[in-house]
């Protein structure tokens, strides 16, 4: 359990604050919510899922560089009953693993329980963790397929479950929920700024003005 107790240690330190769950940019103090799939759910347009490609894994890229050490964090959950499926999708981890040398350092824990008003058990969730280099995972086919997430009917690999990436240098979280967006939180402006000023004709205009009052003075 040690890269689940590093996991910890470090939000703790960190990000002592910080729920690890989506809406993780509601949840932060500091963070930016980026519009990935444009025009919205526009499935229709032959660019749309390209975009999604393109707008992900180059922020993503912004953030995590070739020689960066990163953390993954998978949250799965699994239904005890076969009629639900809620977690169609590839695992994660180790299916994304490009060097096998690593698919050991897989921490595994489980999260919670779910009962029924009855109190019977009906699912449960888990969180997986590794530490590694980041061109030690596909991570463009991982923010491929949690853009097909909803769309399982195009045939497409996909992945149902929640991924964080974290930079433990520069303390930023990385959150792609799906096709239609991106959270990127940090514990401080000054980590995501450049982001902010780049990238700012890509920010979920709904959230536009909480966003740009984060930024002010920096």
């Amino acid at each position: 359990m040690d890269s689940i107790n590093r996991l910890e240690n470090y939000l703790r330190t960190n990000f002592p604050e910080l729920n690890l769950e989506p809406p993780l940019f509601y949840h932060s103090a500091v963070g930016i919510r980026f519009e990935i799939g444009v025009p919205y759910r526009g499935i229709e347009h032959p660019s749309y899922f390209q975009t999604v490609k393109m707008r992900s894994i180059m922020l993503f890229e912004q953030i995590f560089k070739a020689v960066d050490e990163i953390c993954i964090v998978v949250h799965t959950y699994d239904s005890l009953h076969g009629f639900e499926v809620m977690n169609e999708g590839i695992n994660v981890l180790p299916t994304f693993i490009r060097n096998k040398n690593i698919v050991d350092h897989v921490d595994c824990a489980e999260l919670e329980r779910e009962y029924d008003e009855d109190g019977k058990l009906q699912g449960i969730s888990y969180q997986s963790c590794l530490w590694c280099r980041r061109d030690e995972i596909d991570y463009k086919r991982i923010l491929i397929a949690i853009g097909y997430q909803d769309f399982p009917s195009f045939k497409q690999p996909y992945i149902s479950d929640r991924v964080y990436f974290i930079n433990p240098r520069s303390h930023v979280i990385y959150h792609l929920y799906d096709d239609r967006g991106l959270d990127i939180v940090s514990n401080h402006p000054f980590s995501i700024r450049s982001l902010y000023q780049k990238y700012n004709n890509w920010i979920l205009d709904y959230d536009r003005e909480r966003i740009e009052n984060i930024f002010k003075g920096f």
